[in-house]
């Protein structure tokens, strides 16, 4: 009965601890690359599949599908985002279906698996930004009680808080009504 039990116990933790990506997906993605490479010289890694994430800043459609404006998150060894990156670096994702804007909301959480396919002018005029393009491959949207945009932050790598509807005083971690993870105490001291 332990055997079953401790075999069922692996089992779980092998699905649960994997990038949020189906399977197809992952073994395309090369482990060895990361977005600081490929911003360096995309067109060297053209075609080259990688693990990205982020919060939405913005999703545009048109004939063709959809854009994702994504902010880059650092990631854990699951593909879940962390904290913001540091650089605070931007990249465009291109889905050949339209992704819904009341879905992708800025601030959402998103895991995404794509391929680096050029670069693109996200600037003015006289400002000649150039972001990395991906085609994507496969996204998990991630449930989250943040948001961003609910009041003014100028800062898409800061996502705000929604309360949940009845916060209770049961958790030792933070001096807020809050319940422990939704507390939005870490969030608070870091600005």
């Amino acid at each position: 009965m332990c055997r079953v039990l401790l075999i069922a116990w692996v089992s779980f933790l092998t699905v649960a601890c994997t990038a949020p990506l189906a399977p197809e997906v992952r073994k395309q993605l090369d482990p060895n690359l990361d977005f600081t490479t490929v911003q360096a010289d995309p067109a060297r890694y053209r075609g080259q599949a990688l693990l990205l994430g982020g919060s939405v800043v913005a999703v545009r459609s048109h004939a063709e599908g959809s854009y994702l404006e994504v902010q880059r998150w650092e990631l854990n060894r699951w593909g879940e985002p962390l904290e913001l990156a540091d650089a605070g670096d931007r990249f465009l994702v291109h889905s050949r279906q339209l992704l819904d804007a009341d879905r992708y909301t800025p601030g959402r959480l998103v895991t995404l698996g794509g391929t680096v396919s050029g670069t693109v002018n996200a600037g003015s005029e006289a400002n000649d930004e150039r972001i990395v393009l991906f085609d994507l491959l496969d996204i998990h949207l991630w449930e989250t009680p943040f948001r961003y945009g609910l009041h003014p932050n100028p800062d898409p790598g800061q996502p705000e808080y929604i309360a949940p509807h009845n916060p209770g005083p049961d958790q030792p971690y933070d001096p807020t009504p809050w319940a422990y993870p939704y507390s939005p105490y870490w969030y608070r001291h870091r600005q």
